[in-house]
């Protein structure tokens, strides 16, 4: 496969803030084209957190390759190692596709690092949007001529293998050629907008009057041009009619990233609908189309094994205070599942016991936002003791292969204590350490000093003794310490040490 290199010239002539800034808007939009799809959108590739937490890349790349990635992606990571991770495994599986990235890794884009990182995007648009798309168009044009047994002629040939310009090139030639006219560049030879209208008016030759595109100014050609690709064929509108009309220096990535998304267009057409023969038709305001909605998806239902729970609760709580834990939903194709909260059914089972009766039921509430694949569930046990955690699917959504639905480590053992025993239990502990303390203090300072010395042998066994002796009074008050604080919402347990409670006496 053709390897794409991450090594991006920029134009010198052009100053650094212009071309930043068209291809910061341009290739976001890119993104956003395939993003959206999943419900993704990112607003800026220079602020936070754009692509630096590896989540819109990783969607990208599935996106883009039409696979499953084989590795799971962490949601809204906060902490620079988990957005390392994410972008760590993305990257692994960008080099399996057959892309090189030269002077660019995970850290560069973790840090922000803005001309990395549309020099990353940059490189995915060569390889899966210009080079992927026009082999396809290849592929299909062989098939045609083995089909018609006969070779297409043309002055043009496309050629695989070749570098995304050339093979960008070539196919814009192909395109023009019964036009007569011989496209030079990708930059400066599309500033007046009739190159464009020409090329919509080979894709769709109702659309565009070729004979009045003079009587027109570059701007007014761009801004049609632009119109009737973003109205008649789902083209979205990367460019700015003004900075291409206006500017010295196009920038030449930006173009290119616009001009690949005509050959995929081109080749999704009906053949009836790009026939050759030019027909002009001046459409001044082209009349909206009434189309029928999309169909809705099906949605996904969770697998029980590889659905997850989480959090302090599904482990213990205390008795009387509201003990919480997250439910994270995946389907067989090891997706996220937004809003499952009416898939499952969760209770606890008092330990020893099978009686329906003494369950304890669980409320399960989805969550909002960025945070709707995720089922948060809470639970109040007045009385302390062992249970058994239940998280299963409800019996409609059961499968064959899943007929118990019982997810993925369940049934957990949950331990819920009562708060005033272990208060109690601390509060006999630091007793028994100040009265341990007392008397250590309280002995002669010069006891057995009158009695033979001990000898070397004697002094170690008392020495460890006593080490051991101190060992395990600290446990016992850092035990009872940890057993009296409450299991808040949302909060893990806290372990006060030895010098903690005695600063609080």
């Amino acid at each position: 496969s053709v390897h794409s290199e991450l090594c991006v010239v920029y134009p010198c002539t052009m100053a650094e803030k212009d071309w930043i800034e068209s291809q910061k808007k341009v290739f976001r939009g890119w993104m956003n084209m395939y993003l959206n799809k999943r419900g993704i959108e990112v607003p800026d590739l220079s602020t936070p957190p754009g692509i630096r937490d590896g989540v819109a890349l990783y969607v990208l790349m599935e996106e883009l390759s039409g696979k499953q990635l084989p590795f799971k992606v962490l949601h809204n990571p906060s902490m620079r190692m988990h957005k390392l991770q994410n972008l760590s495994v993305t990257f692994k599986f960008i080099f399996e596709q057959g892309v090189k990235l030269v002077a660019c890794g995970p850290e560069d884009i973790c840090d922000g690092n803005l001309k990395l990182t549309l020099g990353l995007i940059w490189t995915l648009i060569q390889k899966f949007q210009i080079q992927s798309r026009i082999d396809a168009v290849i592929r299909a044009r062989e098939e045609e001529d083995e089909v018609a047994a006969q070779p297409r002629r043309g002055a043009v040939t496309l050629k695989r293998q070749a570098g995304a310009k050339r093979m960008l090139l070539d196919w814009t030639n192909d395109q023009l050629e019964d036009s007569g006219i011989e496209v030079r560049n990708l930059a400066s030879d599309w500033k007046d907008g009739t190159l464009l209208l020409r090329l919509i008016h080979k894709v769709r030759p109702d659309l565009v009057d070729l004979s009045q595109m003079g009587g027109r100014s570059a701007h007014d050609n761009l801004v049609l041009a632009f119109d009737l690709a973003h109205d008649h064929l789902d083209i979205p509108k990367l460019l700015d009619p003004d900075y291409i009309a206006n500017s010295p220096n196009v920038d030449e990535q930006s173009m290119m990233t616009y001009l690949g998304l005509f050959p995929s267009v081109l080749a999704d057409l009906p053949k009836a609908t790009r026939a050759s023969a030019p027909v002009a038709v001046v459409v001044a305001a082209p009349a909206p189309v009434a189309l029928a909605p999309p169909p809705v998806p099906e949605k996904a239902v969770p697998s029980a094994a590889l659905t997850i729970v989480s959090g302090d609760g599904a482990h213990g709580g205390a008795s009387g205070i509201q003990a919480t834990f997250a439910v994270h939903p995946v389907d067989k194709n090891r997706k996220l599942v937004e809003n499952a909260a009416d898939y499952f059914e969760a209770y606890l089972q008092p330990e020893g016991s099978s009686d329906p009766a003494s369950r304890i039921p669980i409320a399960l509430q989805n969550g909002e936002g960025d945070h709707a694949h995720i089922i948060k569930a809470s639970y109040t046990v007045q009385t302390p003791g062992e249970h058994r955690l239940y998280v299963t699917l409800k019996p409609e959504y059961r499968t064959a292969e899943e007929p118990d639905g019982l997810v993925a480590g369940m049934p957990a053992k949950v331990i819920i204590t009562d708060p005033a025993a272990e208060e109690e239990a601390l509060h006999k502990a630091v007793a028994q350490r100040k009265q341990h303390d007392a008397e250590l203090q309280d002995a002669p300072a010069d006891a057995g000093r009158s009695q033979s010395a001990p000898d070397e042998a004697s002094r170690d066994r008392h020495h460890k003794k006593r080490t051991k002796h101190k060992k395990q009074e600290a446990q016992k008050v850092t035990k009872a310490a940890t057993m009296l604080v409450p299991l808040e919402q949302g909060s893990r347990m806290k372990v006060f040490s030895l010098k903690v409670i005695r600063t609080i006496q």
